[in-house]
């Protein structure tokens, strides 16, 4: 028996459409001839939290930090969804009968990879290619179906497990170190993608203030929209609409609609200008992602990136331990005149010269 797993619902229909034989299905797969296809249709696992590794990290305490994995002692765990938990059990029940896996995912490969690996899966893995991801026509997407063995593909695989990796430690220690340090036990997320694009939007806000008191003819500074931030961001790193999202939730940042401007809040800017640069540089996280990609490519070892990863985090707490009691974020509290002259400098406007251009950064100011 072929086991076809799709990270989509409606990929997974497209699929079953195209292959030969009767068709029946059920909410959670649909047999075809002798295959049976089913799907993810969101992330059915996460990762295990601090304290399954070390109890001591179940307590949100500085000197227990850095919290560190072991490259080979990563775990994973089910949702804590009813649904999700079902199609895990589904996937796991036709894995023991299956003779072969295709995987087939058009969003990346960690959805559909992780499951075979959590179920220690030993079979033959093929992997589904598509050219066609959008199913205009049976015919077309059949067209473009093409099978290759998936241990080719397992370097993209890694490289989304470190980038997920690397996400969680990052948010894991600087959340807990800056929340009790710098925030007196107010919650402060920190993430390696959202704190940076907080700091663009900060960093404009303060140039169009500056503007105001002091008036350029040559340029002028416009507020970012979700298009133009997002395009800005995505010169340098994969994000998407709901990073906008979770920094407006969690108040960093106000904004009504997709065409409004993005503004910082109180809070937002309180936060860029206490932390340390590296965690707001958006050059930073571009760094990363092109070791992402040397790892994708096979030229970069997972284990290394990993051991920069915790490397990084030890020099950003000893930042961050330096700081405790020189700044505070919160809400309309003044900081230091350093913090705001390092945060106003040309530097501070963009990432290089060469995002200045009317693509959301300058532009010439109209005559009056």
């Amino acid at each position: 028996m072929r086991l076809f797993i799709a990270s989509s619902h409606s990929l997974a229909l497209a699929i079953a459409g195209v292959l030969p034989g009767i068709r029946q299905g059920t909410d959670d797969y649909i047999e075809v001839g002798d295959d049976v296809v089913t799907w993810c249709d969101g992330r059915l696992l996460k990762l295990c939290e601090p304290d399954f590794y070390d109890s001591r990290w179940a307590k949100w305490d500085v000197t227990t930090l850095p919290i560190k994995v072991p490259y080979e002692k990563w775990q994973l765990t089910p949702q804590n969804d009813p649904v999700m938990k079902k199609r895990l059990a589904t996937i796991e029940a036709f894995l023991k009968k299956a003779s072969v896996v295709v995987t087939a995912s058009n969003a990346g490969q960690m959805l559909v990879a992780e499951v075979i690996d959590y179920f220690g899966y030993h079979g033959q893995v093929m992997r589904l290619l598509l050219k066609e991801k959008r199913f205009a026509s049976v015919e077309k997407f059949a067209a473009s179906m093409s099978m290759k063995n998936n241990a080719k593909c397992r370097n993209f695989y890694l490289e989304e497990l470190c980038r997920s990796r690397a996400d969680w430690l990052i948010g894991k220690n600087m959340s807990r170190a800056v929340t009790k340090l710098l925030a007196h036990d107010k919650l402060i997320p920190i993430g390696r993608i959202q704190t940076p694009m907080l700091a663009l939007i900060v960093r404009r806000g303060m140039d169009i203030e500056s503007e105001a008191e002091t008036p350029d003819k040559y340029k002028y500074y416009v507020y970012y929209t979700e298009r133009t931030l997002l395009r800005e961001m995505r010169r340098f790193v994969r994000c998407g609409t709901n990073d906008i999202n979770g920094l407006k939730a969690r108040g960093f940042i106000k904004v009504y609609g997709r065409t409004d401007p993005i503004k910082d809040t109180a809070l937002g800017r309180s936060l860029i200008l206490a932390l340390p640069e590296q965690l707001t540089d958006i050059t930073v996280a571009t760094a990363w992602e092109k070791a992402l990609t040397q790892v994708a490519a096979g030229d970069y070892p997972p284990e290394e990136f990993m051991r920069r990863i915790d490397i990084f985090i030890e020099k950003r707490l000893d930042e961050i331990k330096a700081l405790s009691g020189k700044v505070i974020i919160s809400p309309g509290t003044p900081e230091p005149q350093s913090h705001q002259k390092t945060m106003s400098s040309p530097r501070a406007h963009t990432a290089d010269k060469s995002a200045a251009s009317p693509r959301g950064q300058h532009v010439a100011k109209p005559s009056r």
